[in-house]
């Protein structure tokens, strides 16, 4: 080492009385704060464990805003509520910059959204909050996922069984779940090594943030970065996270572009490319890491450790949480589902989250900002280049804004009736430009979790524990100090089924000859008639073909008369002529060449008594079309075709595998558990909830929808629709139809005037609610079809088009596999090598995974439960396959032999998934595959029921194998004939894979 010679030691204290000088000079351009010293500035007079107390304290002295000085840097303080909220909301652009300091720069290289300023930041921001949305944010989608993984973190306590633990790795995986969902599209086991380091490194960067390291790293640089400390790990941290998001993009990446993007990755890179060409674009594959990094970064740590301090605060203050539990269960049920809309009927619960967070104030002071342009700020002239720092826990605890600042107390949020009260001075998302990204995601977070966790236990002390530490650890956030806790767990119409029967008249002489003679009345209008339609086989008064084909549309008989009459034929139901289209080509040709001519539905006695020309599924004309359209327009804003309404899907298939697996491979009947699983797909749609699988209006409400859809098409409803006024005075099948039709459409009106109590929310949730918001929109529109009775008619609709029809395809699919071992065997190796045994499958998986593709889709095909579509009506005078046809005729178009057209099939009577399979067993859609029918008409849900079938198969067929139950050694494959062509009853085996 040199000898330090006296002329250097005079250096160095003219070098040290030089910067004293210059910072005194720089000073008088701030606000008032302490007495800089050269180098280090005030760093001296912080307390890195106490750092907002600390600027609370300065602020007394030198008033709410100050200056302190990291090193030559100034920073200027914003204290106190007036302070913070005119600070960053009055010039908010001008304070919308974030400082470019060398150790944002290191962590960031001003990529992403936290750490940039200026265009980069507006891009991916704006880009960040539109895919947020897409992805369900502020919807039933997204809300849902957390849903799921609160369901998680209550079976994680729950197997604990009251012993002490610790909350903290619990609560953190569970809410990092809810990122990786966003970010990645799926969730991660609890054994997930890869995932436990992501949440260690993660947790690690949030502790040293805002450290001595960090701070002397912005003053030195040059130094510390050849020195070791904590801010070395850090690095690695941040460069582990970054690795982590980069393997997510090249797996996204090999998968390939899907046709609707399932997460912020995909719609990362569709952006990219669609972006390509713009030379002011932000959007590249390092902007995209370093987003991914900011998402994870920001949204587990902050909510993980909020849901801490609530657990804390609940064993500290243990009538508080009493008091939240008996107004949970006084308005929540034990197993319903707990939605973030719940917290307009819960305003003490809400008054308790909302003390957590300004109580706990896990923000000791905002993310630094950066003046993009000189402004003023409380009088102050602040230049360019200066940054600002928000103490927001300052305004959450400004004697000024709150009645007891330090103490906890939900009644800040409580008005004198006890209504929640939002606060002004509640800033625990910042405010201005650069609020909290996901601020709506945190809310809805920590509302879910912690009503779940109070509904399901008392948290206390372990034995022997008799307090328990409040003082909070200071890093990014400030955590509660590490603590076990002991979480002990707290534990319709009927539709009338008696037909009234009346006395039959007796018949007369006289009678016998006047039925006699209008029977040949009727006989040569019928003749005379037919002449007009295409040609088909001699009708019989009254009853019309009907006997020809046993009193049932049976697609056996629909196929030999299509051999006789040709593909195009008429069939006569009592008085009504009905055109048969016959065969792939003339189904095609008469369903799309002119759909529009063909889109009306035919006004029978049996449909008007059920729909009363309302809804979708049974109406025509106006009525239709504008109702169809905002059902399909619901149903995308609900998530069909995204992640959202997809994950209801795989979470009804985890309780479908569940429940089969507590059978432990006995015999059972799978129709039972299809039909709850696939309802309460329905539910969540419709309803916006779903029911415990034993709720008794449940079980009603299947066995009404049921029995309506296998009364369809029979001959009771053909002989109301030929002798309504007879039919109405006589008992039958076709009364308890009607009953049970009674029973859905009360049901819907209960479900209806519950919404309408609960008020429309600020974001529609479900499908009632899109439609009363949409009631209300329209009620001065004298051509609006909205109303009560509709939206009655249309719940009806959905529920038994949604369910019972994908039910029957499952309980048929079960039946093709025991009778194919060998192709249930080839599925199972399949799914084996493209998916692992607890992968969450997506409908995206399909193109992966060909040969299960093809199998569905033979499924379908052979078993063909919809014997016939739902017959629809000319609206106006047409021609098909150029026979002319008349307005007002029925058309109905048989589907199955389509789906068995031996000119499109080459086995079509066999049960052959090759059908899919082109040579090189790549997956081949096939022109005549039309099981949702065709045209304008065709099948509303046929995206959800694709859906439901491949997610509900592979869960299943990964799971388990199915076989005959012992002894048993044959199969019934009769089909049963009703709206749908449904099989016997059978047991079968789930045998665990």
């Amino acid at each position: 080492m040199f000898v330090i010679s006296e002329f250097l030691v005079a250096l160095l204290i003219s070098l040290f009385v030089v910067q004293f000088l210059k910072l005194k000079w720089a000073c008088s351009r701030f606000p008032p704060g302490p007495t800089p010293l050269p180098l280090i500035g005030t760093i001296w007079q912080m307390d890195f464990k106490r750092q907002h107390e600390v600027l609370i304290k300065l602020a007394q002295i030198y008033g709410n805003i100050f200056t302190l000085w990291i090193g030559h840097i100034p920073v200027i303080i914003l204290n106190g509520f007036t302070a913070v909220k005119d600070g960053l909301t009055v010039h908010s652009e001008d304070v919308s910059g974030r400082p470019a300091t060398p150790f944002f720069q290191k962590m960031s290289r001003g990529k992403g959204i936290i750490f940039a300023s200026g265009h980069t930041w507006k891009q991916q921001r704006r880009f960040g909050i539109m895919t947020l949305r897409n992805l369900g944010l502020g919807k039933k989608g997204l809300e849902h996922r957390i849903q799921e993984e609160a369901r998680q973190l209550l079976q994680y306590f729950m197997n604990e069984r009251g012993n002490p633990l610790d909350p903290s790795f619990p609560i953190i995986h569970s809410v990092s779940n809810v990122i990786a969902a966003v970010v990645f599209g799926h969730r991660f086991s609890i054994e997930d090594k890869d995932f436990h380091q992501l949440i260690e490194n993660n947790d690690y960067l949030i502790k040293q943030a805002n450290g001595i390291n960090e701070l002397l790293y912005d003053v030195f640089p040059w130094l510390m970065d050849h020195l070791p400390g904590t801010h070395q790990k850090v690095f690695n941290c941040h460069e582990f996270l970054r690795s982590f998001a980069r393997k997510e993009i090249r797996s996204h990446q090999e998968r390939g572009s899907p046709d609707e993007p399932q997460d912020f990755i995909d719609f990362y890179l569709a952006q990219i490319d669609k972006s390509k060409a713009d030379p002011h674009s932000t959007f590249d594959e390092e902007s995209l890491v370093q987003a991914i990094f900011d998402l994870l970064l920001a949204g587990t740590e902050t909510t993980a450790t909020t849901m801490r301090w609530a657990v804390l605060n609940m064993v500290a203050y243990p009538g508080i949480q009493e008091r939240v539990q008996k107004e949970l269960d006084a308005v929540l049920g034990p197993s319903q589902l707990i939605c973030y809309e719940d917290r307009k009927n819960l305003p003490y619960t809400h008054a308790v989250i909302h003390e957590i967070q300004r109580h706990s104030s896990i923000i000791a002071v905002g993310v630094p900002r950066e003046c993009i342009k000189d402004t003023m700020m409380q009088g102050f002239r602040i230049e360019k280049g200066t940054i600002i720092l928000p103490n927001l826990t300052s305004a959450l605890l400004d004697p000024e804004q709150w009645e007891t600042p330090r103490q906890f107390n939900p009644n800040h949020f409580l008005d004198q009736d006890g209504n929640f009260v939002n606060k002004e001075a509640f800033l625990p998302f910042s405010a201005g430009h650069r609020v909290c990204l996901g601020e709506q995601l945190a809310r809805t977070e920590l509302f879910i979790f912690f009503t779940n966790l109070l509904r399901a236990f008392t948290f206390r002390l372990p034995e022997g524990v008799k307090e328990i530490n409040t003082e909070s650890v200071l890093g990014g956030t400030l955590q509660p100090h590490p603590y076990k806790i002991c979480a002990l767990s707290l534990r319709a119409p009927q539709a009338d089924d008696k037909g009234s029967s009346k006395r039959m008249w007796g018949i007369s002489e006289f009678f016998v000859a006047l039925v006699a003679f209008l029977l040949i009345v009727q006989f040569l209008k019928l003749q005379w008639a037919g002449r007009r339609l295409p040609p088909g086989p001699t009708p019989l008064p009254f009853i019309g073909n009907f006997w020809l084909l046993g009193f049932k549309l049976n697609p056996e008989a629909l196929e030999k008369l299509a051999q006789i009459h040709g593909n195009i034929f008429t069939l006569w139901l009592g008085q009504s002529p009905v055109i048969v289209l016959h065969g792939f080509q003339a189904v095609k040709d008469g369903l799309t060449t002119n759909p529009e001519d063909v889109s009306g539905r035919p006004t029978t006695p049996f449909f008007s008594e059920k729909a009363m020309d309302k809804g979708i599924l049974l109406t025509s004309g106006h009525t239709w079309r504008q109702q169809r359209r905002f059902g399909l327009m619901t149903l995308r804003n609900l998530g069909l075709g995204k992640k959202g309404l997809e994950h209801r899907i795989q979470e009804e298939a985890r309780h479908l595998v569940e429940n089969l697996m507590s059978e432990r491979g006995q015999p059972l009947d799978p129709s039972v558990f299809f039909r709850q699983a696939l309802s309460n797909v329905i539910c969540a749609v419709v309803l916006g909830h779903r029911f415990a699988d034993d709720d008794e209006t449940f079980q009603q409400l299947l066995k009404a929808n049921t029995c309506v859809i296998s009364s369809s098409g029979t001959l009771s409803e053909r002989l109301y629709n030929t002798f309504p006024w007879l039919m109405d005075h006589l008992p039958g099948p076709h009364k308890k139809v009607l009953s049970y039709h009674r029973f859905l459409y009360c049901f819907a009106k209960e479900e209806i005037r519950r919404h309408q109590e609960s008020g429309v929310p600020d974001e529609p949730q479900d499908f009632i609610d899109f439609y009363l918001a949409q009631m209300v929109k329209c009620k001065d529109d004298p051509t609006s079809t909205f109303d009560e009775d509709s939206l009655n008619q249309v719940i009806l609709d959905l529920f038994i088009a949604g369910t019972e029809s994908t039910a029957t395809t499952l309980l048929w699919a079960l039946i093709s596999l025991v009778l194919h071992p060998e192709v249930q065997e080839k599925v199972q190796k399949e799914l084996a090598a493209v998916l692992g045994p607890s992968q969450l499958i997506c409908y995206e998986d399909r193109k992966n995974l060909p040969y299960t593709n093809a199998v569905i889709h033979e499924v379908q095909r052979y078993n063909c439960i919809a014997p016939v579509g739902v017959p629809r009506q000319c609206v106006k005078d047409t021609t098909l396959l150029g026979l002319p046809v008349p307005k007002g005729t029925v058309v109905l178009p048989n589907i199955c032999s389509v789906l068995s057209d031996p000119e499109q099939w080459d086995t079509p009577h066999q049960f052959n998934p090759t059908h899919f399979l082109d040579k090189n067993g790549n997956f081949m859609s096939r022109e005549a595959f039309l099981p949702f029918s065709a045209g304008h008409r065709v099948c509303l849900g046929e995206r959800l029921a694709k859906t439901e079938l491949f997610i509900f198969f592979t869960n299943l067929l990964r799971a388990f194998t199915f076989r005959l139950p012992e002894g048993v050694t044959e199969i019934n494959t009769e089909r049963i004939f009703g709206g749908l062509l449904q099989p016997h009853h059978y047991k079968i085996r789930a045998v665990p894979c």
